[in-house]
């Protein structure tokens, strides 16, 4: 997947850049706090948290592929294809967007409250709930224990004949997902 922020042409990104490997925690400390939560996909493992200074210190950045940092309003992504090169960078936000350019979604975490349960609904030393997949997984999320859903934004792009794509994300947070309303 070839990802170019620099001059884009899509109204969600607010602004972009690259930034280097040696420069990607300092990056991230900026927007620590407010409110803020970040997902890092890493070569060996994936981190949860609340994006705080002392959680970005367990980050290993020679090994960070992607790290979301993201609220209600808005979420900066860092992302690289390979380990060693710089990353590319965007602020997202649907903030002045029509509605008919992106659109919300949920996707159901993958949890086997059993198995939480038996575990006294356990923490990791960040205060972050350790959770269980129904296969015997094991991660942990900055949740309270209620979110069964991430809410997750996806941006529309039309093409000349005015078929629309998804051409990027956000993550918004963690939620209970809403009741479906039902059709008449």
């Amino acid at each position: 997947m070839s990802i170019e922020y620099n001059n884009t042409k899509d109204k969600w990104i607010k602004d972009s850049g690259i930034t280097s490997e040696n420069e990607l925690i300092n990056e991230i400390k900026k927007y620590a706090g407010d409110n803020r939560y970040f997902l890092a996909y890493c070569t060996d493992r994936f981190y949860a948290g609340r994006a705080e200074l002392e959680q970005f210190n367990q980050l290993n950045k020679d090994n960070v592929l992607e790290i979301r940092l993201f609220s209600e309003t808005e979420e900066i992504l860092f992302i690289r294809s390979t380990v060693g090169t710089d990353f590319q960078w965007r602020i997202a936000s649907e903030d002045k967007l029509d509605k008919s350019e992106y659109m919300v979604q949920y996707q159901t975490l993958d949890l086997n409250q059993n198995r939480i349960n038996e575990n006294n609904n356990q923490t990791d030393t960040f205060g972050n709930k350790v959770l269980y997949t129904t296969v015997g997984g094991e991660y942990s999320l900055p949740i309270s224990g209620n979110e069964d859903s991430s809410k997750i934004i996806s941006y529309i792009n039309y093409d000349e004949n005015g078929m629309a794509k998804i051409t990027d994300y956000r993550v918004c947070g963690f939620v209970k997902k809403p009741k479906k309303e039902k059709v008449i």
